[in-house]
C-alpha cells in the first residue's frame, strides 16, 4: 500500500509517496526526507540569493568608483587652476599672502567657535 504525503507547513515542496514497511518507521522516514528537501531548497534559494546580490554589489561598487574617480579628477583639475592663479602673487608678496591667510583663518574660527552653548533656562511662573 503507498500513501501520499504532503506536509502543510511546507507547500512548495512535491508531496511525498511513501511505501509501507513498518508502520514505527513510516513517520520518522517522511519527517526526515520533508526537512531533507527543504534543507536543499533553501541551500539553492540562497545560493542564487547570494550570487544575484553580489552581481548588483559588484555594479554599485563599480559605478560608485567611476563616479569618484571623475569627482576627484575634476577637483584636482580645479585646485591646480587655483594654484597656478595664487602661486604668483604669493611669491610677490608673501606677507601679504600670510595676512590674508591669517585673517581668513581667524574669521573661520571665530565663525565656527561661536559664543558658547546657547542654553536657554525657563523660569517657573510665579503663583
Amino acid at each position: 500500500m503507498t500513501d501520499t504525503v504532503q506536509d502543510a507547513a511546507f507547500p512548495n515542496i512535491a508531496p511525498t509517496t511513501l511505501t509501507q514497511d513498518t508502520p514505527d518507521d513510516r513517520p520518522a522516514n517522511d519527517l526526515a526526507g520533508v526537512a531533507e528537501r527543504y534543507v536543499r531548497q533553501t541551500v539553492q534559494t540562497l545560493e542564487e540569493t547570494s550570487a544575484r546580490v553580489s552581481k548588483q554589489l559588484s555594479a554599485a561598487a563599480e559605478t560608485a568608483r567611476e563616479r569618484v574617480q571623475g569627482a576627484y579628477g575634476e577637483a584636482k583639475a580645479r585646485v591646480a587652476t587655483a594654484k597656478a592663479r595664487v602661486d604668483p602673487m604669493v611669491r610677490e608678496q608673501p606677507y601679504v599672502a600670510l595676512g590674508v591667510a591669517a585673517t581668513v583663518g581667524l574669521l573661520a574660527g571665530l565663525l565656527l567657535a561661536g559664543r558658547g552653548p546657547k542654553v536657554i533656562y525657563i523660569k517657573p511662573p510665579r503663583p
